[in-house]
């Protein structure tokens, strides 16, 4: 749900080869969607993020990699900092280290993580630059009601872990 629409009726999606799409009428029983670009240098969509503290800046990052090769293989991070009307890709994830992003969260201090397939990565300046957090191979990110944030590490049908940050 679009944060800065109050009737909860403005969603954005997205899918691995489907591209990004919003509607502005989610609580209709047949709501339609708009697709929002045919032309992004990847449509491969795999997560979307919007900034808790600036509802006009949204995040989408691109790539599947659920094996060690990946399905499909992504252009890093893209942003939006007017609400979506224009995007750009963030040009410091432009790189084999972002080939297949996961899962994005931002944290109750603002920073902003990608798990990817080269470990899970922070950045405190809205995606200028990016610190590895932890290597491994991550997948899903979430952030607890108490603001702890919780990343998974493993491929799919193999052990993997869970990690816990209570401080950024």
């Amino acid at each position: 749900y679009d944060r800065s629409d109050a009737s909860n009726n403005t969603v954005w999606a997205a899918g691995v080869t489907g591209g990004l799409w919003k509607t502005t009428n989610f609580s209709d029983a047949e709501p339609s969607w708009s697709n929002i670009d045919d032309f992004f240098d990847n449509l491969t969509i795999s997560s979307i993020i919007q900034d808790p503290f600036n509802n006009n800046i949204i995040y989408f990052g691109t790539g599947e990699g659920w094996q060690r090769n990946g399905i499909f293989r992504g252009l890093g991070i893209w942003k939006t900092t007017n609400g979506g009307n224009s995007w750009s890709q963030v040009s410091s994830t432009n790189n084999n280290e972002f080939h297949y992003i996961q899962d994005l969260i931002i944290d109750r201090y603002g920073n902003l993580y990608a798990t990817t397939n080269d470990g899970l990565k922070r950045s405190t300046d809205g995606g200028n630059t990016w610190d590895t957090v932890l290597e491994g191979l991550f997948a899903d990110l979430e952030l607890g009601a108490d603001g702890d944030v919780y990343a998974t590490e493993g491929l799919i049908y193999s052990t993997g872990r869970v990690w816990k940050s209570d401080d950024a």
